[in-house]
């Protein structure tokens, strides 16, 4: 059995705790359901063609989902580098605001959503990074160097 909470702040972290699980609980039937439905639909086609063509459709994806993507990079170019200049902060040839790029990769190689999502944010993560550490090649530092 559960304890009872001694203070508001346990009360506030059972409560946060519990509507984590219910989210996840609605994304991962949200999801079974999207599955579903895709299956049910590639399973009702009348002919190998058309069962064919859904699946092509799925692989190549839509024209939306390419401009997210591209925007996502471009977004990720542009933080990094505003991000660089502002801070400047750079230990020997590397800037440590690059770690942040490579979390958001990580984060998204591991993340449960689809491929889209995690393309998008892995896509945006590396360019944050790679625009961190060109700013630290084409401007040179305080120190006179880069």
């Amino acid at each position: 059995m559960a304890e009872s909470p001694q203070t508001p702040g346990e009360s506030l972290r059972m409560e946060e705790r519990g509507m984590g699980k219910a989210m996840k609980m609605i994304i991962d039937h949200y999801y079974a359901a999207h599955d579903l439905d895709t299956a049910q639909a590639i399973r009702r086609a009348s002919t190998d063609t058309e069962a064919s063509a859904m699946v092509g459709q799925l692989r190549r994806g839509r024209w939306q989902e390419v401009l997210m993507l591209a925007a996502s990079g471009a977004a990720g170019v542009a933080t990094g580098m505003i991000a660089q200049k502002t801070l400047d902060v750079r230990v020997g040839p590397v800037p440590p605001l690059a770690a942040a790029g490579v979390i958001a990769v990580i984060a998204a190689a591991a993340a449960d959503v689809s491929l889209v999502a995690r393309a998008t944010i892995a896509v945006g993560g590396a360019a944050y990074a790679a625009s961190t550490f060109a700013y630290t090649r084409l401007v040179p530092g305080q120190g006179g160097g880069a």
